[in-house]
């Protein structure tokens, strides 16, 4: 029956399988872990713009800074972001004129890949992002 003929494999067959099923299972965990690195990424950028944004609505309010900035994290653990230093320049809490308070946030946290148990050397990768903002004046 020649129907059965395209559903026999010989041993070469098996074993180019499996050498292609290695490559295209290796270049699928790559591609998961860059899609990974790109959400990390984008969720520090969004705790430490929060952060900003909620410091220059509240002047020197460090701690609440934080607690604003750490409720974005979504998919991170919150406790392992670090927010510092918050930088404000100059450091009174009454701006005079736009321009002369400025706020820096700087989120950092560390990105574990999952390719360093199976193709990489094992490292973990420290992202720091920071954001600056400038605070309006108040008084004229």
């Amino acid at each position: 029956m020649k129907g059965k003929e395209y559903f026999q494999l010989n041993g070469q067959d098996l074993v180019e399988f499996a050498l292609i099923l290695l490559i295209m299972m290796s270049l699928l965990v790559v591609i998961v872990d860059l899609g990974r690195v790109m959400f990390f990424y984008s969720t520090l950028t969004n705790v430490s713009r929060e952060g900003a944004r909620y410091g220059v609505v509240n002047l020197c309010d460090d701690s609440g800074i934080e607690t604003a900035a750490k409720g974005k994290a979504l998919g991170i653990n919150p406790d392992d972001i670090i927010i510092y230093p918050i930088i404000w320049n100059p450091n009174d809490c009454v701006p005079r004129a736009f321009g002369s308070t400025i706020l820096t946030v700087t989120a950092q946290s560390v990105f574990e890949p999952i390719t360093t148990k199976y193709l990489l050397p094992e490292e973990e990768y420290t992202i720091a992002i920071t954001t600056t903002m400038y605070v309006e004046s108040f008084m004229p």
